[in-house]
């Protein structure tokens, strides 16, 4: 398992599978999903690696694909041929009253501006960040925005369109190493 010195907080929707690989791929007639879900943007990928290994941080899920498990998650990770390890996945802090108060279904469900309000995705990491002590370093990478204000210095927000930038990557790779 990889040391959780320095950790990547990573979203899938909007930071690895992109809007503009998926619209290619649909284009030009080719399958958009696999057994796992929506195919990632080979370049948010390779973004990804190079993150990986100028930092060798490891990767925790922050995605509402963690819902699958760590278990599916990692298996995705070595089918895929993804960069880095998966090390874990952030607390399930979701609370049932919510979804009873506003009558959803899923988080899928949830209006944007209504989900960001409650800072789900930053408690989540925080209630991980309070587990793992040894974390020092990190960074979430997140086309949202609803992470706490304390969190803010390590946040790098992708543009759903293109997910992970090379000048993302940089700045992920500045924070890891600082």
């Amino acid at each position: 398992m990889a040391k959780l010195e320095k950790c990547i907080f990573l979203d899938f929707d909007g930071v690895l599978n992109t809007d503009s690989y998926h619209d290619d791929l649909v284009t030009n007639g080719l399958p958009a999903e696999d057994e796992f879900g929506t195919k990632f943007s080979p370049d948010a990928v390779e973004q990804l690696r190079t993150i990986v290994e100028a930092t060798q941080a490891a990767i925790v899920i922050s995605s509402s694909w963690r819902y699958e498990g760590l278990e599916a998650m990692q298996q995705l990770w070595k089918e895929r041929e993804m960069p880095g390890e998966v090390v874990d996945i952030t607390p399930l802090h979701v609370d049932d009253n919510l979804f009873s108060a506003i009558q959803l279904d899923s988080l899928d469900d949830m209006p944007d501006h209504t989900f960001g309000i409650f800072n789900m995705r930053g408690r989540e990491i925080q209630a991980f960040l309070n587990q793992h002590p040894e974390v020092n370093q990190y960074v979430i990478l997140d086309d949202g925005n609803d992470i706490l204000p304390g969190q803010r210095s390590h946040f790098l927000q992708t543009d759903p369109e293109s997910g992970i930038t090379a000048a993302i990557a940089q700045q992920a790779i500045e924070k890891l190493n600082s």
